[in-house]
């Protein structure tokens, strides 16, 4: 759980450029993904215990469970790549330090799936 609430306390609403990491249900219902996300932005799950049982009223070791929470770590992670660095909270050394690890990790990725050109453009940047 601590995991998780450390990605989602950086990963605020604010901090992400205008994306939906959270889609809804046909009926406009949230994904038990985004009440999970909230809750956790909210302090309603202090623990697994607490979100197993709001969820599935089961306990943490629950695969449903357990299915969500790896869902929800993915998701954030993946969202790490799409922190608005605009921000004025974020000064000009920061900023050059997260870019320069965005393209790392992008030069990496790329360099791995055989984007040669790609990649080493990201490393030369």
């Amino acid at each position: 759980m601590k995991a998780l609430q450390e990605l989602s306390f950086i990963l605020t609403k604010g901090k992400l450029k205008a994306v939906d990491l959270f889609k809804t249900n046909a009926d406009g219902q949230p994904q038990k993904l985004k009440t999970f996300y909230e809750g956790i932005l909210q302090n309603r799950f202090q623990t697994d215990d607490d979100a197993a049982e709001f969820f599935f009223k089961a306990d943490p070791g629950d695969q449903a469970y357990q299915k969500l929470k790896a869902n929800l770590k993915a998701r954030l992670v993946n969202a790490l790549f799409l922190i608005d660095l605009k921000q004025p909270s974020y000064n000009e050394r920061q900023k050059a330090y997260y870019e320069c690890y965005k393209d790392w990790a992008a030069a990496k990725i790329l360099l791995g799936k055989d984007a040669r050109a790609a990649g080493f453009s990201l490393y030369l940047k």
